[in-house]
């Protein structure tokens, strides 16, 4: 047994003016997702920490509570428009479980420069 429901004209006509509204969220959620799949991207070692982010299945609001930010502030991070100090990104790491390592070049061995000669 099915029951049907009808929606008042001034119902309707309520959620009709919410659209342009509703629009312009989709839009700027998009723009969002974007933001956050450029910085994510990036080849950089905050690039790395983004993808983990993104990648743990953590809710946002729970990985910014322990680490002392808001889930705003956070997700401005993941869009690349708000840098982190290094010890908030320790504790985002922390959060997520995430461990960094990191290939150091070994300097080459250069001849030491020979010191100008000054003019009498």
């Amino acid at each position: 047994m099915s029951t049907t429901q009808t929606i008042s004209p001034e119902r309707m006509d309520e959620s009709r003016r919410s659209w342009p509204v509703l629009d312009a969220e989709a839009d700027d959620m998009a723009e969002r997702a974007e933001r956050m799949r450029e910085a994510a991207a990036e080849q950089s070692l905050c690039g790395e920490l983004r993808r983990a982010v993104h990648g743990c299945g953590i809710h946002m609001k729970t990985i910014a509570e322990p680490v002392g930010i808001d889930a705003i502030t956070l997700s401005e991070w993941l869009q690349g428009v708000r840098n982190l100090r290094s010890d908030v990104l320790d504790r985002v790491a922390q959060a997520v479980g995430a461990t960094v390592s990191m290939t150091v070049p070994t300097p080459t061995k250069s001849k030491p420069s020979t010191p100008a000669k000054s003019k009498p």
